[in-house]
Formats: structure tokens, C-alpha cells, sequence
């Protein structure tokens, strides 16, 4: 396997297992922001955090192996499943639209970094045959 193959499994894995913690963790353990921040934070705050994280786990496969994400997609997607499905033995709430949400910023992080990430690479393999 080649390092860059072997760096982005990594930082996807990691990002995947990280997001998948947070997300599972009861929300008394993560509780740490003042309740006033909370009460005047947008009603969408929740969807947003969602969107970004999700995109954050797909972004370093769509910058260095652009190919890789119409296979990471539907991993995705099941993961944001399961970590739906389970939510509730945490004492958190199963929300079809947290998953919508996730899946929206999976599809905006694919769509903005997948070319850049076959331009780089285009530019890579010219420049190693020169």
C-alpha cells in the first residue's frame, strides 16, 4: 500500500472514530459549554455541527484519493445510521434529520474538495513523469 493510501485511511478512520465518540457520548459528559451559550444558540446549531463533522470525515479522501469517495459514501451513510439507531441507549435523541444533515455535509465536502483532489492529483502524476 502506498503512504499517501495508507495516511488517508488513517485521518478518515481517526476523524470517523472521533466524530462516532462525540456523538455517542451522553450529553451530560459533554456539557461543558455554559446553558446560556446553549439557550441562544440557533435552532440549527445542532444540523450544523452535524454537517461539518460528517464533511470533515470525508474531506481527506476527497482531497488525496478523490476516487475513494463513491465507496466511503454509503460507509458514511451507514455510520451515521447505526450512530442514530444507537443514540438513544446514551440518553440522546434518535433524529432522522441529524442524519439528513450529516449526509448533506458529506455531499457538500465531496462536491467542493473531490476536484481539487483530482486536479492535485493530475498535477502529481505529471510532475513525477517529468
Amino acid at each position: 500500500m502506498k503512504r499517501d493510501a495508507a495516511y488517508t485511511i488513517s485521518a478518515v478512520t481517526a476523524l470517523a472514530a472521533s466524530v462516532t465518540l462525540l456523538t455517542l457520548l451522553p450529553e451530560k459528559t459533554i456539557a461543558y459549554v455554559p446553558a446560556h451559550t446553549i439557550e441562544e444558540a440557533p435552532a440549527y446549531y445542532d444540523k450544523i455541527q452535524h454537517a461539518v463533522a460528517f464533511g470533515a470525515i470525508i474531506a481527506p479522501a476527497a482531497l488525496a484519493r478523490p476516487k475513494w469517495i463513491w465507496r466511503l459514501i454509503p460507509a458514511i451513510a451507514l455510520l451515521c445510521a447505526i450512530i442514530e439507531v444507537l443514540q438513544p441507549l446514551v440518553d440522546r435523541k434518535m433524529e432522522f434529520t441529524d442524519w439528513v444533515a450529516s449526509m448533506f455535509g458529506v455531499a457538500i465536502a465531496s462536491t467542493l474538495l473531490t476536484p481539487a483532489g483530482l486536479l492535485a492529483n493530475k498535477v502529481n502524476s505529471r510532475n513525477k513523469q517529468h
